[in-house]
């Protein structure tokens, strides 16, 4: 089992290409959280509305910018959220939403422009304008990552990886990522950055609380967006090894973000958590004691049916009777029934594999 920990935090670059020439505007200065920004092209006023390059401002929100020619659309991806604009168009969409410019997007001396407006509405920050000063302020401070979303991106890019090296998906499992979760808060609120935490303790014993096999994690702080965590992970052969584990079966990731000024990684705390296995027992727990005889079964598989054994055991080593029932499982990956302990009280074992054995004291 390896663990592994990742640190320090990468903004992405930008690629620029511009292609056609309007006429400038007035010294307008913009400043993106208290600091000043420098640009070879200055905001324009256009139809009434302040544009701004889009370049400057949008690298310093951490965003990536990509330029294509033929249909001249410029791409802004920043987290997973994706903003699409077309020269010239007052046409823009955010993810799959599509919206509306006050003005289109222009070239300005081989410089996108866009309205001033379209920046806080397409990537969440705060916007202000400075009469006195002529002073466009910008404040992202309230911008944080979208955790489910950055979540999902990262199991994409995951599986995507896992692909390449020609070896099976990992499954979704939503337990294990309340695991990563969980401990991607505990990291960021008790202040520390390791996989042993003094509250839930190594991996293993986190998973075990969940009655699950133990697990393997990577972790991660101060990374501002999925891909460049992802990609970090990927260049430490031990986190690496980890993705691309060909006996690791499911998979939790959780993100945890705050706008901690104070906090050594800006508040960003990522956790994966792998477990092996074709078939993993949620519940009931390794041992249980019941009441009710008829008792609910869940669990996890990559199979698309699962084969359940239930034992009426006479002692941990011999049973008397057994009997076996065909489950389904989703799409996504998990299964449910409802089986009878029909043999009487006493003890009973539940098998969904060679080596995953469930007890349970029907009382």
């Amino acid at each position: 089992m390896r663990h592994g920990g990742l640190l320090f935090l990468l903004i992405i670059g930008v690629l620029w290409v511009g292609i056609v020439n309007v006429q400038a505007g007035s010294e307008i200065r913009i400043q993106v959280d208290g600091e000043m920004l420098s640009s070879d092209v200055d905001p324009i006023i256009e139809q009434g509305r302040t544009l701004v390059p889009l370049r400057v401002v949008m690298e310093n929100l951490g965003a990536k910018v990509t330029y294509q020619h033929e249909s001249k659309t410029v791409i802004v991806q920043r987290f997973t959220r994706e903003v699409t604009l077309k020269i010239n168009s007052r046409q823009a969409w955010i993810n799959d939403e599509t919206v509306t410019l006050d003005v289109p997007a222009t070239i300005v001396a081989n410089r996108t422009v866009i309205p001033l407006r379209f920046v806080g509405q397409s990537l969440g920050a705060i916007v202000n304008w400075e009469d006195r000063t002529k002073t466009v302020v910008i404040d992202s401070s309230q911008l944080l990552l979208d955790a489910e979303e950055a979540e999902q991106e990262v199991f994409f890019l995951v599986n995507k990886a896992r692909e390449q090296q020609g070896l099976n998906p990992l499954v979704w499992m939503d337990e294990l990522a309340d695991i990563a979760r969980a401990h991607s808060q505990d990291m960021a609120e008790h202040d520390f950055f390791a996989h042993i935490s003094p509250s839930t303790g190594d991996p293993a014993q986190r998973a075990q609380a969940y009655g699950l096999p133990g697990a393997a994690e990577n972790i991660a702080a101060g990374y501002l967006d999925a891909k460049t965590v992802f990609d970090a992970w990927m260049l430490s052969p031990d986190h690496r090894a980890n993705i691309l584990d060909p006996g690791h079966r499911f998979i939790g990731i959780g993100v945890f973000c705050e706008n901690d000024p104070a906090d050594p990684y800006n508040g960003l705390y990522w956790t994966q958590e792998f477990i092996k296995g074709e078939t993993v027992l949620l519940s009931p727990l390794p041992e249980s004691t019941v009441t009710d005889k008829e008792i609910k079964v869940e669990g996890y598989s990559t199979e698309s049916a699962v084969e359940l054994t239930v034992y009426k055991m006479v002692d941990k080593k011999t049973y008397s009777e057994k009997y076996t029932i065909d489950v389904s499982v989703g799409d996504d990956g998990k299964f449910s029934e409802k089986i009878s302990l029909d043999q009487g009280q006493g003890l009973y074992a539940i098998q969904v594999s060679e080596y995953d054995f469930r007890y349970v004291e029907y009382q």
